[in-house]
């Protein structure tokens, strides 16, 4: 089921994008470093996890179904995080560091041109939500 998130609905966003990050198989534990970025989150920036967490199910919702979601979802889990942030939670998540909007554009060596352009069109589209939720 797709749903746009609203500010008032932002506990419901929450609490579906940990039952999805748990439920998850993803590599390198990524799945538990997201777990642990929400709880930073919860405990000092609730606005701003309800923030991300609205971005995450927009990013989903938009998704064109034949494509994996979850670099929509870890890309805007992650959309929000401030530079320590950033550091201590996906500093070495190429993938998750090219999407992210405070950072530089870099992707490892060897990816695809289709790649980089879906990398870049995401990263626009994270940085558009950001504006209006």
């Amino acid at each position: 089921m797709t749903k746009t998130c609203t500010p008032e609905s932002s506990r419901e966003c929450v609490e579906w994008v940990r039952r999805v990050n748990g439920r998850w198989l993803v590599h390198d534990g990524l799945n538990e470093t997201a777990r642990e970025y929400l709880d930073h989150l919860a405990g000092t920036d609730p606005e701003r996890l309800g923030r991300s967490c609205r971005i995450v199910r927009t990013l989903v919702g938009q998704s064109r179904g034949v494509e994996d979601p979850k670099p929509r979802f870890y890309g805007g889990l992650f959309s929000l995080a401030t530079p320590s942030e950033a550091e201590r939670f996906f500093a070495n998540r190429l993938f998750v560091l090219a999407l992210w909007p405070g950072g530089h554009f870099v992707l490892p060596e060897g990816i695809s041109e289709a790649t980089v352009e879906k990398m870049r069109a995401l990263r626009e589209e994270i940085r558009a939500l950001q504006q209006i939720l």
